[in-house]
């Protein structure tokens, strides 16, 4: 094509790129698109760029995300093109947008390859706002993938760096994810001194959707230490700021959250109807497989054990699926699910399918160095071989779930765990640990507030003849 040909549709171009600018002033977003696209032509690398950004922020934030992470993609062959005192920061800036959209996807070996690719030059610059933001995408990517070891420190040394730069935004963000991980470690109490160090901080900020996501962590560790109504309430907060934002993610998790919440105090409808309303709003792959799996836990809770082995099994094939195509390993997750699983086929009659499950299960925990999964492991271990008869092996297994259990702060599932050990020792005809256990098991239910495990203690006491404190 002759070279002033070129030369004349660039030009055509670049006046209708500049045209829409002027039509489109103050409402730029309506045309990222059409900027993009004719800037992208006009051989113009500043304002490609520039509207290539936006449209794939546009774009992610309608969780269409393949098609943001393309967009994000495509502004990256532009980088080189960029002014050379800009172009450092804003290749980092974007590949944070990139890693951010692959991550949702559960792409999490892209996200981990793509920062790793950034290290020399975010040293080279030397700034502290930088190399905290990226210690937070690090930590972040390598949460998501389950990888406690390295995630922890990341977050760590972000929040470090950011208080170097004044940057309050990213020690609110890197305070988000330290909770996040004291959760997975099985420290709540610290998780809920980082979550709430983390809404002061970002609360300041219009840092909404990390906000959200900060008030589900401490509603998860809340929900660990055994305080429901105030992890309700931190729940009801992510829901809020999704709505006040539209975002469909963050209205996930605060259903599937406040669902899981429901499930454990025994609210068995309004678990069902909020984990339902999850797996519908879910906008991308990561969510909808732990809205499925909580959905399952609430029909497990219900007793409803067909509708719990399906939803079940749907989510871990999900996780699996993602698993296969990018690298999204977080077993602490899987190993979760599949123990409440493997309690689901005891519960329908099959222990042995359940003590596989359970196995899997424990080999889950023990690989993500999960300590309380392991006790849900070692929990459902106890139930499956309970259920076949060896109460004897029931009675280990469940005594390393509650050792487990008070290991990690959680308080109502260490209840939960002395009423099974007092049945269970009542069925081995030790009424002396039976009454052991159901008192201890009451004292702790009594003190969280639960009527409903409450009663089923005094039920069983009744049935077996022990005289519960009053």
């Amino acid at each position: 094509m002759p070279h002033g040909h070129v030369l004349g549709k660039q030009a055509l171009h670049a006046a209708v790129g500049t045209a829409l600018e002027q039509t489109h002033a103050g409402r730029l977003a309506e045309a990222y698109d059409g900027l993009a696209y004719h800037f992208a032509r006009a051989d113009e690398p500043s304002k490609a760029f520039e509207y290539l950004v936006e449209l794939g922020d546009k774009t992610a934030r309608s969780y269409a995300l393949e098609d943001a992470a393309r967009l994000f993609r495509e502004a990256l062959a532009y980088v080189d093109r960029l002014p050379s005192e800009a172009r450092d920061r804003r290749h980092v800036d974007l590949v944070y947008r990139l890693v951010h959209a692959l991550s949702l996807l559960g792409r999490s070996d892209e996200s981990r390859n793509l920062l790793a690719a950034q290290e020399a030059r975010v040293r080279s610059l030397q700034d502290p706002a930088l190399t905290g933001l990226y210690h937070f995408w690090s930590a972040y990517t390598y949460g998501n993938m389950g990888d406690i070891e390295r995630a922890a420190p990341d977050a760590k040394r972000s929040l470090e760096e950011a208080a170097r730069a004044g940057d309050e935004t990213t020690m609110g963000k890197a305070s988000y994810l330290l909770a996040r991980e004291s959760y997975i470690q099985g420290r709540p109490l610290e998780g809920i001194a980082h979550g709430r160090h983390a809404v002061a901080l970002l609360e300041r900020t219009e840092e909404h959707w990390w906000l959200g996501h900060t008030y589900c962590a401490l509603a998860l560790n809340l929900l660990h230490f055994g305080d429901f109504e105030p992890a309700l309430e931190a729940a009801d907060r992510t829901r809020a700021l999704g709505q006040s934002i539209g975002d469909t993610r963050l209205q996930t998790l605060a259903a599937w959250t406040a669902g899981q919440i429901h499930s454990l105090m025994g609210d068995r409808e309004t678990a069902i109807a909020l984990c339902r309303r999850a797996v519908d709003l879910a906008p991308d792959p990561v969510a909808r497989g732990m809205a499925r799996g909580m959905l399952g836990l609430a029909y497990r809770e219900a007793d409803d054990a067909p509708r719990a082995i399906g939803e079940l099994e749907h989510a871990l094939g999900e996780f699996r699926q993602l698993r296969a195509g990018g690298g999204y390993r977080f077993g602490q997750i899987d190993g979760y699910f599949t123990a409440v699983l493997a309690e689901a086929y005891v519960l329908a009659s099959d222990p042995k399918r359940g003590t596989a499950l359970a196995d899997e299960a424990l080999a889950a925990g023990r690989a993500g160095k999960w300590a309380v999964g392991i006790a849900y492991a070692e929990r459902a271990t106890a139930r499956a071989a309970w259920a076949g008869g060896d109460l004897v092996q029931a009675a280990e297994h469940m005594m390393r779930a509650l050792e487990l259990f008070r290991s990690t702060e959680a308080r109502f599932q260490t209840a939960r765990t002395q009423l099974s050990m007092g049945e269970l020792a009542q069925a081995r005809g030790d009424r002396e640990s039976a009454t052991a256990y159901l008192r201890a098991a009451h004292a702790g239910l009594v003190t969280l507030r639960v009527p409903r495990h409450v009663g089923l203690v005094e039920r069983l006491a009744r049935d077996i003849g022990v005289a519960l404190p009053r």
